[in-house]
C-alpha cells in the first residue's frame, strides 16, 4: 500500500475514471475539502486488491488524526468484499504506523457505511439507505413510498406546487436548511461550505433542488453526485 497522487493516478493506473467513483474520490471534492478546511486530502491505494480510499487529516494541537472519507472501492467502481475490505484496512492501519502518518484514526463520516474493520479497532453495526435507480423505473420507486408520502406528493401536484432544479437557488435551500437544523439543535454547515462545493465539483456534479408554492420555498435537497450514484446528505 501507499500514499498515491492524483498524478500518479492518472499516469500509473490503466483506465482510470473518476466519474465512475463516488464524488469523494474526485479532483473536485480534493479541491473543495483542501479549499474550504485547510485539510490534506489523501488517497491511499492498495495494490494487492487495485483499490483506493480517500483520507482527510487534520492538526488539533500538536496531533495529526486522519478521518477515513469513504470505504475503499476498486478502480473499476465495485465495493470490495467483506474479506478484500479488511486486508486493505489492515494495510492501511500498517502503513500509518510505519510512516507515522498520524496519531489516532478517528470515528469516520456516517455515510462511510463499512463491511468490515480491522483488528484491535472499536465498532458498531451502522446502516444507511441505498436506492437503485438504474434499475428501477420511476413508477417502480414511487411504489416503494409509503402511502403518506405518495398522498403528500399527489396533494404537491394538485396544488400547484413547482419543482426547480438550479446552483443559483442554493441561497433558498440554504434557508429551509439552516431553518430546518435550528429547530431540530443540530449543528449545520455554512452557506460557504454548499457554494464553494458546487464551485470545486460544477455544476454538472451538483443537484440543488428546492420545491415552491406561490413562490414561497417549501422543501429543498444539496446532492452532489456522479455515475457511481447521488449521496442525499442535506435536506430542508
Amino acid at each position: 500500500m501507499k500514499v498515491i497522487t492524483r498524478t500518479e493516478i492518472v499516469s500509473d493506473i490503466t483506465d482510470f475514471n473518476e466519474e465512475i467513483l463516488p464524488y469523494f474520490f474526485s479532483s473536485g471534492y480534493e479541491l473543495f475539502s483542501t479549499r474550504l478546511n485547510n485539510d490534506k486530502y489523501s488517497l491511499f491505494y492498495s495494490e494487492s486488491v487495485n483499490a483506493l480510499m480517500p483520507v482527510r487529516s487534520y492538526v488539533v494541537k500538536t496531533f495529526t488524526l486522519l478521518q477515513i472519507i469513504y470505504p475503499p472501492i476498486t478502480i473499476t467502481g465495485e465495493r470490495l468484499s467483506e474479506k478484500n475490505e479488511k486486508q486493505f484496512l489492515e494495510e492501511f492501519v500498517e502503513l500509518v504506523k510505519k510512516q507515522k502518518l498520524g496519531a489516532r484514526i478517528i470515528q469516520s463520516y456516517s455515510y462511510a457505511v463499512f463491511k468490515s474493520v480491522p483488528n484491535s479497532s472499536i465498532s458498531c453495526p451502522f446502516g444507511t439507505y441505498w436506492l437503485d435507480l438504474k434499475n428501477h423505473t420511476e413508477d417502480e420507486l414511487f411504489e416503494r413510498i409509503d402511502p403518506k408520502g405518495r398522498n403528500k406528493i399527489r396533494n404537491a401536484q394538485k396544488n400547484g406546487v413547482v419543482l426547480k432544479w438550479e446552483n443559483r437557488l442554493i441561497d433558498d435551500f440554504y434557508l429551509l436548511y439552516k431553518d430546518t437544523m435550528e429547530r431540530a439543535k443540530l449543528y449545520y454547515d455554512s452557506i460557504e461550505h454548499f457554494k464553494e462545493m458546487a464551485v470545486c465539483l460544477s455544476k454538472e456534479k451538483i443537484l440543488c433542488g428546492v420545491s415552491y408554492l406561490n413562490d414561497k420555498p417549501q422543501a429543498a435537497l444539496f446532492i452532489p453526485y456522479t455515475s457511481y450514484g447521488g449521496y442525499y446528505l442535506h435536506g430542508a
